[in-house]
């Protein structure tokens, strides 16, 4: 009778020891999406900063550019790491597909 309550004992802990590996996994995911989006939501804020240090843009350029990259974060990132030659012809054809 010890045997298995002992027994049931370990089977709890080790299912309690595996739920908190796996919360603890959740929360590090959590934690790494939650700064993600914390620095495309930075950037997103700078966007127009960013555009307007591009020679021979417009206004209406720098807006029509904003409007294309800014609900991209695929495009945000390519606007913030981008050399700055290769950043102007990038920014020049999504004005020329907008």
């Amino acid at each position: 009778m010890n045997s298995n309550r002992s027994h049931t004992i370990g089977d709890m802990a080790s299912t309690l020891r595996s739920f908190v590996d796996m919360t603890k996994t959740h929360l590090e995911t959590m934690k790494w999406v939650l700064m993600s989006e914390n620095a495309t939501s930075e950037r997103r804020a700078k966007i127009v900063d960013e555009l307007q240090k591009i020679q021979g843009l417009n206004d209406m350029d720098v807006i029509d550019a904003a409007a294309a990259i800014i609900s991209d974060d695929a495009k945000i990132d390519l606007l913030f790491t981008l050399p700055d030659n290769l950043k102007i012809q990038w920014v020049k054809k999504l004005l020329h597909q907008y």
